[in-house]
């Protein structure tokens, strides 16, 4: 990050973050957008979250608000989003987790299910399993493509920096607070 002066050198009177969570894999991108004295985005940068990394908000924060940096001095959205350069299409991760309660099933079935069956993946297992106690619980088997974060992005964004972006509705929001 940058010292308050630096940043009120370059115009920048606020910093805000928000990011964005599915579901399925939690986190999906972080979001900074510097804010000028007179409540406009000056610029907006995007860090798209690794599907075998550790999320990390720190870092996350940082490179968002590198490229947020970086579009405000080029005056240019850059990074475009794409599968084009994506080295491990193809490739998936495979997640699980344990149905413990009725309103486990009730979430996999009403949040999970239509995700892996419109967007990702038609196949997932659900097996039954005893714990440690003997009593019967179930697990539920599916694997993830590791472009799942980008196509989950490029929903919302065609580009990992903005110069003078227009605002979404959460930018809206922030911006109002401000």
């Amino acid at each position: 990050m940058m010292s308050d002066k630096q940043k009120k050198e370059l115009g920048i009177y606020k910093v805000r973050f928000y990011t964005h969570r599915t579901p399925l894999v939690n986190n999906i991108y972080t979001v900074c957008i510097l804010i000028s004295e007179d409540k406009e985005v000056l610029s907006r940068g995007i860090s798209v979250c690794s599907m075998i990394d550790v999320y990390n908000k720190k870092d996350g924060k940082n490179r968002a608000f590198g490229r947020a940096i970086a579009a405000m001095r080029h005056e240019k959205d850059m990074h475009p989003l794409s599968f084009d350069d994506c080295r491990w299409r193809g490739e998936a991760i495979c997640k699980s987790f344990k149905i413990k309660t009725p309103d486990n099933e009730n979430y996999f079935q009403t949040h999970i299910v239509p995700i892996l069956s419109d967007e990702i993946c038609e196949e997932y297992k659900i097996v039954d399993i005893k714990t440690k106690d003997g009593s019967p619980r179930k697990k539920v088997y599916f694997a993830i493509p590791r472009i799942y974060p980008i196509y989950e992005t490029m929903k919302d964004f065609q580009f990992k920096a903005y110069f003078r972006p227009e605002l979404n509705d959460t930018e809206e929001a922030i911006l109002e607070k401000v």
